[in-house]
């Protein structure tokens, strides 16, 4: 299981370009970091709100432009197509995994939270820090029975994730991780394929000749 950490993410770099799908994968993109960096400094922005990964890009899939669409189903489609490691659970996961849950706010937004290795649960809400704390300050010892209704702030409209879509066995490996915060390109990913096939081609025929 990860280790919740405030510090992990508490450059303000990170928190301004990592949310809470990137927080519940436990993976930090160094590459968006900098271009948070170069882009804070430039513009004088306190956020690099262009940054935020959502599920479905990875994919190919475009982003969601309508609020309508975000449901359960549509969110839960999007993120496996991303991470064909992650899967849907009822029951515990493996030793190599640890759990995540998904929830949503009805046609308006949606929410990841992720299990630590200390048991509680523990979330990003967009640019603040990690918290393993609900929406009435309490400790997050059982995530379907935690406060998820969020009042609006000056920087905030407040929500309520109220619905539970599903728990999920997310791999530890960061390599059997994926986000990104732009649409990948579906042929670049299938040239990538067929590039990586016709060098393992290559490299067989060379051992053969060596043997």
């Amino acid at each position: 299981m990860p280790r919740f950490s405030r510090k992990k993410w508490s450059n303000k770099y990170v928190k301004n370009s990592h949310n809470c799908y990137s927080y519940m994968l436990d993976k930090i993109n160094k590459r968006y970091v900098k271009i948070c960096k170069k882009h804070m400094k430039k513009t004088k922005e306190s956020d690099c709100n262009f940054l935020k990964s959502q599920p479905g890009l990875v994919a190919g899939i475009d982003d969601v432009k309508n609020s309508k669409y975000y449901t359960c189903k549509n969110i839960d489609r999007r993120l496996r197509l991303d991470n064909k490691h992650i899967r849907k659970t009822k029951k515990r996961c493996k030793k190599n995994e640890y759990k995540g849950a998904l929830f949503v706010h009805p046609k308006k937004t949606y929410h990841f939270y992720r299990q630590d290795n200390n048991k509680l649960w523990s979330h990003k809400d967009g640019f603040m820090l990690p918290t393993n704390r609900d929406a009435k300050r309490k400790k997050i010892r059982n995530v379907r029975k935690s406060n998820r209704k969020y009042k609006p702030t000056k920087k905030e409209t407040g929500v309520y994730y109220s619905k539970f879509c599903n728990y999920y066995c997310v791999p530890k490996s960061k390599k059997k991780k994926f986000f990104s915060a732009y649409k990948r390109n579906k042929k670049a990913k299938r040239k990538t394929k067929r590039r990586s096939k016709s060098n393992k081609k290559s490299k067989n025929k060379t051992k053969n000749k060596r043997r």
